[in-house]
C-alpha cells in the first residue's frame, strides 16, 4: 500500500477536521489544530495516501544524532525534516489524508489525546501504522512510556493497543461527554528497555508482512 506517515502540516486542517469530526462528532470544544501545531507540547502526525511528499532542498542529516533503535533513525529523516523548517516548498501530489493521531508530550510521558482513520479506510492497517508512529516519535522525544484512554466499550481499540504492551492502570468514571461513558486508562511500560524494542521491532515486521512496506516512508529515496 502506498501510505506515508508524517507530520501534519497547515495544509492538512481541513482535511483532518472532517476526519476528527466523523470520528468524534460529540466533541466540543473542537480542536484548533493551527494552533496546536505550533505548540512546542503538542505534535499532530498523519497518514496520507498518494505520491510521496516531495522536499526540496533537503539538507541531509546525521542519522547517527538520532536516538532510537536500529532502523528507526532512518525512517525519521523525513520526519523531524519538515518540523524543523516549516516554511520550506512542499508538493503533494494527489494526496489524500487517511487518517490522524495527536500527541501530547508531558515530562517523559507521551499521551495520545487523538487518533482517528477515515471511515472508508478502516481495517486496512492505518491505526496500527498511527500507533507505530507514536512510539517511534516518543524514542526521538525521549519519552518512557506513552498513554492514553479508550472507551471501555472499544474492545477493537483496547485489542491493539495491548498487541502493542498497552496495559490496563485504572478507569475514568464518565470521561466521554455524548453518553458518559467510562474511559479505561492504558499506559507502556517502559518503551526503552531492550524487551520492548525487541518486541516493537517483530511487530512491524508483522505489520510489514501484511500491508506492505509502509512502515519505511521515512527512508531517503
Amino acid at each position: 500500500m502506498d501510505y506515508h506517515l508524517r507530520y501534519m502540516l497547515p495544509q492538512d486542517v481541513e482535511l483532518v477536521k472532517q476526519i476528527d469530526h466523523e470520528a468524534f462528532p460529540s466533541t466540543w470544544p473542537r480542536p484548533q489544530f493551527k494552533r496546536e501545531l505550533s505548540s512546542k507540547n503538542t505534535r499532530y502526525l498523519v497518514i496520507s495516501s498518494g505520491q510521496s511528499p516531495n522536499y526540496p532542498y533537503e539538507t541531509p542529516l546525521d542519522p547517527e544524532s538520532l536516538e532510537g533503535p536500529v532502523g528507526i533513525k532512518a525512517r525519521f529523516l523525513r520526519l523531524i525534516f519538515p518540523k524543523k523548517n516549516s516554511k520550506i516548498g512542499l508538493n503533494y501530489p494527489g494526496e489524500k489524508i487517511l487518517g490522524f493521531v495527536g500527541i501530547l508530550l508531558s515530562g517523559d510521558e507521551a499521551h495520545v489525546t487523538a487518533i482517528a482513520t477515515e471511515e472508508t479506510n478502516r481495517g486496512m492497517g492505518i491505526g496500527e501504522l498511527l500507533l507505530v508512529g507514536v512510539i517511534e516519535l516518543s524514542w526521538l522525544e525521549e519519552m518512557q512510556m506513552v498513554t492514553l484512554e479508550v472507551r471501555v466499550s472499544n474492545h477493537i481499540a483496547q485489542s491493539l493497543y495491548a498487541k502493542y504492551g498497552f496495559l490496563e492502570q485504572g478507569i475514568r468514571k464518565r470521561y466521554y461527554l455524548d453518553n458518559h461513558e467510562d474511559a479505561m486508562i492504558m499506559s507502556t511500560p517502559s518503551i526503552n528497555s531492550s524487551e520492548y524494542r525487541e518486541s516493537f521491532n517483530t511487530l512491524v515486521k508483522t505489520h510489514e508482512l501484511r500491508w506492505g512496506n509502509s512502515c519505511k516512508i521515512f527512508r531517503s529515496s
